[in-house]
């Protein structure tokens, strides 16, 4: 359901070889990020092996672009925002990024959507850092549209209507809810 009007429902996860343990982790955040990568078309990113410099990927519908990030490195998290958005002169971007930590391979850092939204569990920023990935800039896209408008209308309704009549509701039965 990513990417539809719907609250509660656009997560991106993260799943990575954990580098505090070699085990495998997984870490989610909120935000706008995973609607718009589906808006342009993907359901995932997968990244193998290492860049030999910084590099950030860029999505904008079919055209995915790998482009130098070296200038980017070292800079936080709002400048690195700023200067993707002015180097591509678009202002409507969702980018996932690290800073220090992550470039510094450090075991637990975290990846940064839009400034406000973290995957701040099991180094996630580290494995970035350790393939030399700045970030993945995502170009924002318009809603997506459900196959069937009208049932998708009704759920939204039904799911709105059972959380105000029972607000503790929703934490029991939010999942099934949505599977009805």
């Amino acid at each position: 359901m990513t990417g539809l009007l719907i609250s509660g429902k656009s997560r991106v996860n993260v799943t990575t070889k954990r580098p505090l343990t070699n085990g495998i982790g997984s870490s989610e955040a909120g935000g706008f990020f995973p609607a718009h990568l589906k808006g342009n078309g993907y359901d995932a990113v997968v990244f193998r092996g290492k860049a030999s410099t910084p590099v950030y990927l860029y999505v904008d519908g079919e055209k995915i672009e790998i482009r130098d990030a070296k200038r980017l490195w070292g800079k936080v998290t709002g400048e690195t925002e700023k200067c993707i958005k002015e180097e591509l002169e678009e202002e409507k971007l969702e980018i996932a990024q690290i800073w220090l930590a992550g470039e510094n391979l450090v075991r637990y850092a975290c990846i940064m959507n839009m400034s406000n939204h973290a995957n701040g569990r099991n180094g996630t920023g580290a494995v970035m850092g350790s393939k030399n990935l700045k970030a993945v800039v995502v170009k924002k896209t318009k809603p997506i549209k459900p196959y069937d408008s009208e049932g998708f209308k009704s759920l939204t309704q039904n799911i709105k209507q059972r959380f105000e009549e029972n607000p503790a509701e929703i934490t029991i039965y939010f999942q099934p809810v949505l599977e009805k």
